[in-house]
């Protein structure tokens, strides 16, 4: 058994590849569509505040630099991504956790656009009030399995 599932891919799956590469390329293009305008709303939020962001061309999260927003440029990673969760509403993930050595993560979170286009308005809007508020007070500090119990 070990041998057969690791050496070819399983009957059902060539099967379900063989009716995916059938189906009409207007279905993917609808897709790729989607997710452009998802990318687009939320990358144009995240720039006006002052997050620097390389739109990405394949997949569906954005890695946003946010040394350049007021309101959170001082604060590590993880507490950056706490305050938009608990002050704003929004979820991100530190960029830090990307990384298992080094500083290359430490002015970066990650925001997700795989979500419905309404709750991406919705977050949108959120993110364009960020700038507007004093966050000056101490945050809790919450571990990151915590923080993901917390958005489930």
């Amino acid at each position: 058994i070990h041998d057969t599932l690791v050496i070819q891919a399983p009957t059902p799956l060539q099967k379900g590849v063989e009716r995916l590469l059938n189906i009409d390329e207007k279905f993917y293009r609808g897709i790729r569509n989607t997710y452009i305008e998802k990318r687009d709303l939320l990358l144009e939020s995240l720039t006006e505040r002052g997050f620097g962001v390389v739109p990405p061309e394949g997949s569906y999260y954005l890695f946003a630099n946010f040394k350049n927003v007021p309101a959170i440029q001082h604060l590590p990673p993880m507490d950056a991504a706490m305050l938009l969760i608990n002050r704003i509403g929004v979820a991100t993930v530190p960029g830090d956790n990307f990384y298992s050595e080094g500083q290359d993560g430490k002015n970066y979170l990650r925001f997700s656009f795989c979500r419905q286009l309404d709750t991406l308005s919705e977050a949108a809007e959120r993110i364009s009030k960020l700038n507007y508020f004093s966050f000056k007070s101490p945050l809790r500090r919450i571990s990151f399995l915590m923080l993901v119990a917390e958005i489930l």
